[in-house]
């Protein structure tokens, strides 16, 4: 594959009848607190399904998506709006070392691919406890949030001001420290999605870190 080394990666899918049609695919924070991009597959959940996007189209991303189709739009590097008028879902594929750090000398680039989903707005919520284990050299959480929200993260305010996205939504970066186990507790005043990410040499992980699941879409069709 004209590579040194390849992944093997693998994510549980959320129930599809948990799916949203309203999504922000955010750009994981990269091991130095930057934004290099990410990979970017939609995957269709239902016939004729019609896409948008509010703040802008990313390059090779489709307007229209079927049952089973599953489209990648390739890396991408800016955080963006999709809503649709039927469900679908998102996934998001993390960068590697090599170009997540490149600066850091070979052997200490920190990054590797990994593979989360976005979480529909629908299935947003108040209140998390998530795990970023304390093994990792460094971990982030990514919130996306309405602007007007009021966040805690462990009991405390987040000392970081959202940047914007579109339709009254941010993203606010955080920076995750220590704590007992790795366990971590986040609280807002509004409905929020959140994406727990973290690195070492050559190695990352992502997921979401948490969301409801209320059925709020019907099966596929067989």
């Amino acid at each position: 594959y004209g590579a040194a080394a390849c992944d093997h990666i693998e994510e549980t899918v959320f129930p599809a009848e948990t799916l949203g049609a309203h999504y922000f695919v955010t750009v994981p924070t990269g091991p130095n607190g930057n934004v290099v991009g990410h990979v970017v597959r939609i995957f269709g959940n239902q016939d004729g399904t019609t896409l948008s996007y509010p703040g802008g189209q990313p390059n090779g991303a489709p307007t229209t998506i079927n049952a089973g189709q599953v489209v990648d739009i390739g890396q991408v590097a800016q955080d963006f709006e999709i809503t649709g008028d039927k469900e679908f879902a998102v996934g998001s594929f993390m960068l590697g070392g090599s170009l997540l750090d490149p600066n850091a000398a070979v052997g200490e680039q920190k990054g590797d691919p990994s593979m989360s989903f976005a979480t529909a707005v629908e299935q947003y919520r108040k209140q998390y406890v998530f795990l970023a284990p304390d093994d990792y050299d460094i971990s982030y959480v990514d919130i996306v949030m309405p602007t007007n929200a009021s966040v805690t993260l462990d009991g405390a305010a987040i000392n970081v001001t959202p940047t914007a996205i579109a339709s009254g939504f941010g993203i606010a970066r955080v920076r995750l420290g220590n704590t007992p186990g790795g366990g971590h507790i986040l609280q807002s005043t509004e409905p929020v999605g959140i994406q727990v990410m973290g690195y070492g040499a050559y190695t990352s992980y992502q997921y979401p870190g948490g969301l409801n699941l209320e059925k709020i879409a019907p099966p596929p069709p067989k």
